[in-house]
């Protein structure tokens, strides 16, 4: 196994956490963005329980490749892709959903019902259908493939259910749930399945490479401008400072040569770096002398270009206009 991408954390998480470290603690969006950060690391875990099983495939010739976090264009638009798995003669692409209680897969009215017990209450949650959102995403990566004129191999696709503690049932086309559904514990029995109806093939080196590198330069994270307009976040909203870890407040003030919390009194040399990272999931990826100022709330014109220049960004524009690529 190869992995060429590895997981991170998505742009989204970055995004609602520094949203949440940056917004005002009454504002009417962080309730809603604590929500959603809660769903979208438990996600996250869930995508990550799946390395185990992915880590004891069975031995090959050809190692398959493993690209995780994709978001690919395709027709003006993005699809994204939890996991792809490249092998010479097959691809699969792999959804991970970390649901807990009884899930309740409808593939005749496209939909998946979740079943939770809250405080003694039966509470019924209707989702989209994960093996229609799964057989879309094939959709687009075969067109992507086209376009690009990338190898056409046999495709493949799996919703893997993270969560070993849920409940699957199929309420109307078992057939199909069974074919298209799998817990992450059988993951490495079903890739071997696929592997033995394919073979076990040699890669066409030139090929590969160009597919590689294709894969990787088309990926795009998303944009925080998207995020921040679904939670209608406008910049006077995101407040400026440096932020002290062990109060996690944006408590810290500049003192003889570094970061100095006003509340306990910790030191920090880096704190800065860190607020610059903030202002760029959620302001702007380049800086000026004077918006770093501002957002640190620093005086001195020398003391920002010493913490500009120490970070070693690249630059664009001239002395005057010069803004600092974060």
């Amino acid at each position: 196994m190869i992995v060429l991408k590895e997981r991170e954390y998505s742009m989204k998480i970055k995004i609602l956490q520094a949203l949440i470290r940056r917004l005002r603690f009454n504002h009417p969006s962080l309730p809603i963005i604590k929500k959603d950060l809660g769903m979208a690391m438990a996600g996250f875990k869930g995508e990550e329980s799946i390395d185990y099983y992915l880590s004891i495939l069975p031995e090959m010739e050809h190692d398959i490749t493993i690209f995780h976090d994709l978001r690919l264009p395709c027709n003006n638009k993005f699809f994204q892709l939890d996991t792809l798995l490249i092998s010479p003669t097959f691809y699969l692409i792999l959804e991970v959903k970390n649901m807990i209680g009884t899930i309740q897969f409808d593939p005749a009215f496209q939909q998946l019902i979740q079943i939770i017990n809250e405080d003694g209450n039966e509470k019924r949650v209707s989702h989209r259908d994960p093996i229609q959102q799964v057989n879309i995403q094939l959709s687009q990566f075969k067109s992507w493939l086209k376009h690009a004129k990338l190898p056409i191999l046999p495709c493949e696709c799996l919703v893997i259910m993270a969560n070993s503690n849920s409940e699957i049932r199929a309420l109307s086309h078992p057939n199909i749930v069974q074919k298209f559904v799998s817990r992450n514990t059988a993951l490495s029995d079903r890739i071997a399945a696929y592997i033995t109806e394919y073979g076990n093939g040699e890669w066409d080196t030139k090929e590969f490479k160009k597919l590689k590198k294709f894969i990787l330069k088309n990926n795009e994270p998303s944009l925080f401008t998207d995020l921040l307009n679904k939670y209608g976040i406008k910049r006077n909203d995101i407040l400026n400072g440096v932020l002290c870890k062990f109060c996690d407040v944006l408590s810290m003030r500049r003192r003889r040569g570094c970061w100095v919390c006003e509340k306990c009194n910790s030191k920090s040399s880096v704190a800065h770096l860190e607020a610059m990272q903030d202002y760029k999931l959620l302001i702007c990826s380049t800086i000026s002398n004077n918006s770093l100022r501002e957002f640190l709330g620093i005086k001195c014109e020398s003391t920002a270009l010493r913490l500009l220049t120490s970070a070693n960004f690249a630059y664009i524009g001239s002395t005057r206009n010069r803004r600092y690529i974060l």
